[in-house]
C-alpha cells in the first residue's frame, strides 16, 4: 500500500481475528502465514478461548516479535461464536476477517484482497478455500464454482446463487461498519457461521468475489464439527436465526428465498448423512426438526435439484420420511467405503 493510502487509513485497513483453542500443533503455521504477507496494513487479534495446551506461549512469543499482534485471553471457554464477538469488540480496522487458528492463509492473499477492496469499496469480499487433509490430499468444494460465475460487484439479490456457497466465516472479509450497522453478534453453538454468512451477504450493499483459494482449511478428524452428539441439532437454531434476521430487516427477495431454502435442505441432508455427527438415537428427531423448518420457510418457487437422489432426499425431508433418508444414507456410506472416499464437511 502506498504512503498516501496508509495516511487515508489511520487505523488498520483489516482486523484479523484469530480464534485459538486446542490448536497448538498448527498455530505457529497459521500466525506465520498471516504475518509474512506482503500486505502489512492490518492488526492481528488472537483470541485465546482458554486453550488447554501451550497455545498461549506461542501467542506471547509472536506478540513480542510483532507489534501488530494483540492477545485477548478469555477467563473461560466460551466457544467460537462468543470468542469471535470478543475479537470483534476489540477490532479497530475498516474490515474484519475471522480466521481459525488451525487454518492458514496462502501467500499474497491479503494483497489481492486489499487491492480488490480498495478498488470496489465493497461491503464484503468472498473468496475460495481448499480442504487440506492430514495425508496431504486436498480439494476445493462447497459450491465454489459459483465464484467463477459471479459479477464483479453486486448485491445478493442480483446474484442469489452465491447463497449456495458453504457458509464459512473465514472465506469472507467484511466491512466492520456493516456488522455494527445491524448490531450483529455471533450466537452460541456450532453452525454459528450459517447465520453470520447468510445475513451478512443479504445485508451487504455491495459484494465482490475472487475465484481463488486463499485459505487452507485443515480437516481435523478430532474437530468439534466431526464429533457426534445432540449439539449438531443446533443447526436448526442457526438456520432459523438466519431467516429471522433477514426477514426482520426486509432483505428477503423471492430469488434469495428460493436459493437459501435449497441450500438449507441440502445442508440438513449433508449433516444427516455424516454418521460422525448425528447420533443414531437422534436421527429421527433430526428429520422431524428438518421437516418443521421445511414447512415454515418453504418458498413459492422451489428450486428442483438436478440429481435424482437429491430430489428423493428433498422429498423425504418435506414428508419427514426418516426411513427413506436413513436407507439412502446407508447405501451411500457403503458405496463410499467401497470406493475409499473421504467424507467432506459442508
Amino acid at each position: 500500500m502506498s504512503d498516501l493510502l496508509k495516511l487515508a487509513h489511520p487505523v488498520p485497513m483489516i482486523s484479523i481475528v484469530v480464534l485459538v483453542h486446542g490448536v497448538e500443533e498448527w498455530l505457529d503455521e497459521c500466525l506465520r502465514s498471516i504475518l509474512s504477507q506482503s500486505f502489512t496494513d492490518f492488526e492481528l487479534i488472537a483470541v485465546d478461548d482458554r486453550s488447554p495446551d501451550n497455545s498461549m506461549d506461542i501467542l506471547r512469543r509472536c506478540a513480542a516479535g510483532d507489534a501488530r499482534v494483540r492477545i485477548l485471553s478469555l477467563e473461560e471457554n466460551v466457544g467460537q461464536g462468543l470468542a469471535r464477538n470478543a475479537g470483534l469488540a476489540a477490532a479497530t480496522g475498516e474490515y474484519v476477517w475471522f480466521i481459525d487458528g488451525d487454518d492458514s492463509v496462502r501467500p499474497g492473499a491479503l494483497r489481492e484482497i486489499a487491492d480488490r477492496l480498495i478498488v470496489t469499496g465493497a461491503d464484503i469480499i468472498v473468496f475460495g478455500w481448499e480442504r487440506v487433509f492430514p495425508d496431504g490430499h486436498s480439494f476445493r468444494g462447497g459450491q465454489q464454482e459459483r465464484l467463477a460465475s459471479a459479477p464483479n460487484i453486486f448485491r445478493l439479490s442480483e446474484y442469489p446463487e452465491l447463497a449456495m456457497l458453504a457458509p464459512f466465516p473465514w472465506n469472507k472479509v467484511v466491512k466492520r461498519r456493516l456488522m455494527s450497522r445491524y448490531g450483529y453478534q455471533f450466537a452460541v453453538g456450532i453452525y454459528e457461521d450459517v447465520d453470520f454468512s447468510l445475513f451478512m451477504l443479504a445485508a451487504a450493499r455491495t459484494v465482490t468475489v475472487i475465484n481463488k483459494a486463499f485459505v487452507n482449511y485443515r480437516q481435523r478428524y478430532s474437530s468439534a464439527m466431526r464429533a457426534s452428539g445432540d449439539k449438531h441439532l443446533s443447526i436448526f437454531d442457526h438456520w432459523s436465526r438466519a431467516w429471522s434476521l433477514i426477514n426482520r430487516h426486509k432483505l428477503l427477495s423471492p430469488k434469495i428465498h428460493s436459493v437459501m431454502f435449497a441450500h438449507m435442505i441440502r445442508h440438513f441432508v449433508s449433516v444427516f448423512n455424516n454418521e460422525s455427527r448425528v447420533q443414531s438415537g437422534s436421527r429421527k428427531r433430526f428429520v422431524v426438526m428438518a421437516q418443521e423448518l421445511h414447512r415454515e420457510f418453504r418458498p413459492q418457487d422451489l428450486i428442483r435439484p438436478t440429481q435424482p437422489s437429491h430430489r428423493v432426499e428433498n422429498a423425504a425431508i418435506a414428508t419427514g420420511s426418516y426411513v427413506v433418508l436413513e436407507t439412502m444414507r446407508r447405501v451411500r456410506a457403503y458405496r463410499s467405503k467401497r470406493r475409499g472416499a473421504r467424507p467432506g464437511d459442508m
